[in-house]
């Protein structure tokens, strides 16, 4: 019997995810193929999902849509964050707020697992520490 879910498959799955919010953001697939290189065409194979990408495109492709939104085809809880030699003060700072503020959320009583932290504020939680461990050194 076929495994209904490979490796390859979670990863189209995700590249398609990436390609949705990515255009949400204004980065077209064009936007993709002028900072990358790569052809519309493949491009637009890797957003339906239709094939893989490869580690030399996907590190292309990572320059062009940065780390957050790279982050989608990473295990969940995995983020791929941004690392300076400088501490930005204001980003640390802006970055602690958010946190705090998604961890007041998700211990609000009325929050999807009332005081108890969901697996996904966990996962947004995870999230902004990363950042903060990547802004703070």
């Amino acid at each position: 019997m076929q495994r209904d879910c490979t490796i390859t498959d979670a990863l189209k799955r995700r590249q398609s995810a990436l390609f949705l919010e990515a255009g949400n953001r204004g980065i077209t697939h064009k936007v993709v193929h002028y900072e990358t290189g790569l052809s519309l065409s493949i491009i637009g194979q890797y957003a339906r999902g239709e094939t893989a990408m490869g580690m030399s495109a996907a590190l292309k492709i990572r320059k062009a849509v940065g780390a957050e939104l790279f982050s989608m085809l990473l295990d969940d809880g995995d983020y791929l964050v941004e690392a300076s030699g400088d501490i930005d003060h204001d980003d640390l700072a802006s970055g602690c707020l958010e946190y705090a503020a998604a961890h007041a959320r998700a211990r609000h009583p009325e929050s999807p697992a009332g005081v108890d932290i969901d697996p996904c504020e966990d996962k947004e939680l995870k999230g902004h520490a990363a950042k903060l461990a990547a802004v703070g050194g």
